[in-house]
């Protein structure tokens, strides 16, 4: 019995102390990099943790972090030009909030040439241009080829 409870202190103790994405939904490969999330908590209007998408290639780590306000968070790889882009589209469900309010990572350098910052007006024709119109038919949820993921928010008053 004590080495079960010494094991859960343990384990309790160095659970903070995990990468972000160890907790996280399944990681997905995109281009070459290898994409891990984790979902953004909340209690009621308070926020407890934000978003957090770790990109890994070889020896290089991006951290990214999306705050809560905005409920949902999907994530798709693009292939572009010959590039790899990871379209983030971080979005809110409110009646004044926009469709759509993209992000857009480039994989070849991590560097994010758009960021979803328009939560009400929201960026398509922005994100568009970017990407020459290869935004992903749909940001949904319904892809099942692996190549996306779809978070929302966790309320531990729910």
């Amino acid at each position: 019995m004590r080495p079960t409870l010494s094991l859960l202190a343990c384990s309790a103790f160095l659970s903070p102390l995990l990468p972000a994405h160890a907790a996280g939904a399944p990681p997905f490969v995109c281009g070459d990099s290898v994409v891990h999330a984790t979902t953004a908590q909340a209690r009621g209007d308070v926020w407890l943790q934000d978003f957090v998408v770790t990109l890994e290639r070889g020896g290089e780590r991006r951290v990214l972090r999306f705050k809560p306000e905005n409920d949902f968070l999907r994530l798709h790889c693009v292939a572009h030009g010959g590039r790899g882009y990871l379209v983030v589209d971080h979005s809110c469900g409110g009646s004044g909030c926009a469709d759509h309010n993209y992000g857009v990572v480039d994989l070849a350098d991590f560097s994010e040439p758009l960021q979803p910052t328009e939560r009400y007006r929201g960026n398509e024709a922005a994100a568009r241009r970017l990407l020459e119109g290869d935004l992903p038919a749909s940001l949904d949820c319904r892809d099942t080829a692996g190549a996306s993921l779809c978070l929302q928010v966790e309320d531990e008053l729910q």
